[in-house]
């Protein structure tokens, strides 16, 4: 299986006209604190609901149709096969601002470490995915303005001229980032940018960019 199949179901679940991923909620969420959990509790449930019944397992999961948080006690979501293995495991991981990516490099590691060593997953096909939140525009409102430090230090770039680049973060710091650490994967489709439009919060619109890494390995 190519990591692409898996990451083009993670992008599926949120086509940007959908009703329930208009309501502004992930663009509060990821505005105001960190979201990794949060989106995981949605990539799961919407998952579980499209796959609940075997006969719509995806295909390249054959029977592995049981949607696990927290699978463990060790990692973030698990896709389980009616054995209870694990078929697919992700670990998640936000950023405030994507200036910072560089500065999460050792946690990033850490979960590549767990991942790759744990005998127990050895078969699974595993995932690190860093939830990073783009802005569209400077924070207006005065009382959001300052409610996050990392509110003033985006409101800051746009004052200087420098909008924040999905694209640029991804090429020169998400991809640096999984080199610096000796972080492979077993299909280059794997790591990639999934974006999705999170709605708005305070007058100011948001995006979501997943950066993936996966399958991993060794």
């Amino acid at each position: 299986m190519s990591g692409l199949d898996f990451l083009n179901e993670i992008a599926g679940l949120f086509p940007n006209q959908s009703p329930d991923h208009n309501d502004n909620r992930f663009a509060f969420l990821a505005t105001t604190s960190k979201c990794e959990l949060a989106l995981r509790d949605e990539i799961a449930f919407r998952l579980q609901r499209k796959y609940l019944e075997p006969q719509n397992a995806p295909a390249f999961f054959p029977g592995a149709f049981y949607i696990s948080r927290e699978w463990e006690k060790r990692y973030d979501l698990a896709i389980l096969k009616p054995t209870g293995e694990a078929a697919c495991i992700v670990e998640f991981k936000a950023v405030a601002t994507a200036d910072k990516i560089k500065d999460h490099a050792a946690e990033i590691r850490k979960d590549f470490e767990k991942l790759v060593n744990d005998p127990e997953i050895a078969e699974a096909q595993k995932y690190v995915i860093l939830v990073v939140m783009l802005p569209e525009g400077k924070f207006a409102d005065p009382v959001v303005a300052v409610m996050k430090k990392y509110l003033q230090r985006i409101n800051r770039q746009f004052e200087s001229g420098r909008k924040p680049d999905g694209q640029k973060y991804f090429d020169e710091d998400w991809k640096r980032l999984l080199k610096g650490q000796g972080i492979k994967t077993t299909d280059p489709e794997g790591v990639r940018r999934i974006t999705i439009d999170a709605g708005s919060y305070a007058g100011t619109g948001i995006k979501l960019d997943l950066f993936t890494a996966g399958p991993l390995v060794k």
